[in-house]
């Protein structure tokens, strides 16, 4: 059942992401719903307990995302440049005040596309990357695994979006580690050298 959106609750939501010293800009046209606001304001509260670094903003729109023609697949990007975490509010994923988000991560998760099901996968995910940036930008960087034994093993014990390239490499690794899952001597060896030593 759809739970209509809370103006009170959005307002709360936006209020204690700024309060972490997190702008939120939002596009006037497409309001975000109040659950999309409170599952990026979980996401920040746990990366402020992991003593990670946060990013500058929070962009609420989905026009990144018609850039690359895919507004419906793409829920949210990470800018470097920009310090930023784009939320594209047309996604599937956080659609509908994020009423479908277990069953469309549960999907990806069954695809092997996220390393978790957890509805906080996305934002696990993007804040991976801000930590990641600010810890070490020459590693965050590599474009390429060092062996093409290493893109298999991503793949296989972690995520085919883990499989692309080490940035990813690293945000699938901590979103799922955030999740509680454990991963073998061989990917903490290989999250230990393309992250730059960056903490859980």
């Amino acid at each position: 059942m759809y739970e209509e959106r809370s103006e009170e609750r959005r307002q709360a939501a936006i209020r204690s992401i700024e309060e972490k010293g997190v702008k939120v800009v939002e596009n006037e046209m497409e309001p975000t719903h109040h659950r999309v606001l409170e599952n990026v304001d979980a996401g920040l509260e746990e990366s402020i307990k992991c003593g990670a670094a946060l990013p500058k903003r929070i962009l609420i729109d989905s026009s990144h995302a018609e850039a690359l023609e895919n507004v419906r697949s793409n829920p949210a990007t990470y800018s470097n440049k920009k310090d930023s975490i784009t939320i594209n509010p047309r996604s599937m994923f956080f659609q509908a005040g994020m009423m479908r988000s277990k069953a469309r991560a549960e999907r990806l998760r069954d695809i092997r596309r996220f390393s978790t099901d957890s509805i906080m996968h996305t934002i696990r995910h993007e804040l991976s990357h801000c930590a990641h940036w600010h810890h070490d930008q020459t590693s965050y960087l590599l474009n390429d695994f060092d062996k093409l034994s290493e893109k298999e093993l991503a793949i296989v014990e972690v995520s085919n979006y883990a499989g692309e390239n080490p940035p990813e490499f690293i945000a699938e690794v901590r979103a799922a580690f955030l999740d509680g899952k454990e991963f073998s001597d061989d990917i903490m060896e290989m999250y230990d050298h393309y992250s730059g030593g960056l903490k859980r």
